[in-house]
């Protein structure tokens, strides 16, 4: 589950919430309309006077009830009449509601309404500190076009297009994995500066949010600093460092970035062990190359990323810039 008891209850406060005032509205309309229109109190006098007397006949078994039931179907068009008559919309008395699907229950038949899975996955999204213009990663946007065929990477021998599609199955294998109920292997993204590591971090993100599970986003410095304040017992800290051991999945952006300290050593092998311990896995991307990640870290660190995690290794060119090259070109 991608929330809390505690959010899970403000969302259903919103539908009470989105009750109350529909209600509140629906009074008002019929105010106005039955102030405007004193006729309409007479026929629901005589539409209650013909159910009252109908119900009473209808002990009798010989009573046929059509006659009533026609009479009553004639009053309430008449009603209708006199609403559109005098500039008010048909349905202007019709019970209003935010969803109509659900009549803003949040469920149709005990099951979640397409607006509450809706809600579930914005608290979902906004508490994973991921912007809103990842919403546009989706893996079908992942383009292999900027990723060379011929030309190898002399550590794998493989060539940027192969590296590229082993990251993208395994990346799509990581989503499919948890959306099965199983657990994934933690990735570690690793290779130049702007060859997609971000973007399918970004990708997975989103599919998972989507279905319900929650996603944590800390770039490498923001989850240190994070780490810190924690000792100081602040509020948003406390809620963002439950979060960093607690959410279905951890993503840390920009690895090798932060400032490294003894403090920021320790407490990164605690994040990454209790992660691996609770079976929770995480997305790791950095710059930094295999190598590079040993000498940055302790020895313990490196063996446990190398140990439970993808390496998958990104070669080529700044995708950004080119991008930005190309849009320059007339």
């Amino acid at each position: 589950m991608g929330i809390s008891n505690e959010q899970y209850s403000e969302i259903m406060r919103s539908y009470e919430r989105a009750q109350r005032y529909n209600r509140d509205l629906d009074l008002a309309n019929r105010d106005e309309v039955y102030s405007a229109i004193p006729a309409l109190s007479d026929i629901d006098n005589m539409i209650s006077e013909i159910s009252t007397t109908a119900v009473m006949k209808s002990l009798n078994s010989t009573y046929d009830i059509h006659e009533a039931n026609d009479r009553i179907q004639e009053l309430i068009q008449k009603k209708k009449e006199l609403i559109t008559s005098h500039g008010f919309p048909a349905d202007y008395l019709e019970p209003h509601f935010s969803c109509p699907d659900c009549k803003d229950t949040g469920y149709i038949d005990r099951k979640p309404c397409h607006c509450l899975k809706q809600k579930i996955i914005d608290v979902t999204f906004n508490q994973s500190s991921l912007t809103d213009n990842i919403r546009y990663c989706e893996f079908r946007n992942f383009s292999l076009d900027y990723y060379s065929a011929t030309v190898i990477d002399p550590g794998s021998q493989k060539s940027e297009l192969e590296l590229a599609k082993n990251a993208f199955r395994t990346s799509k294998k990581f989503v499919s994995d948890m959306l099965n109920g199983d657990t994934p292997d933690s990735i570690l993204f690793y290779g130049n500066v702007g060859t997609g590591k971000t973007f399918l971090s970004n990708c997975i993100a989103n599919e998972l949010i989507a279905n319900g599970h929650s996603v944590i986003y800390f770039s490498a410095t923001k989850l240190f600093d994070t780490l810190r304040e924690s000792r100081f017992a602040r509020d948003n800290a406390k809620s963002d460092y439950n979060k960093i051991f607690n959410s279905d999945v951890l993503i840390i952006d920009d690895l090798g970035t932060e400032n490294l300290t003894d403090f920021n050593l320790s407490q990164f092998f605690y994040c990454l062990n209790e992660r691996l311990l609770k079976n929770k896995p995480m997305i790791i991307s950095t710059n930094l190359n295999v190598l590079e990640l040993k000498e940055h870290y302790s020895e313990r660190i490196s063996s446990r990323i190398y140990s439970n995690f993808n390496l998958l290794k990104f070669c080529g060119e700044d995708i950004r810039l080119r991008q930005k090259i190309n849009s320059t070109k007339i």
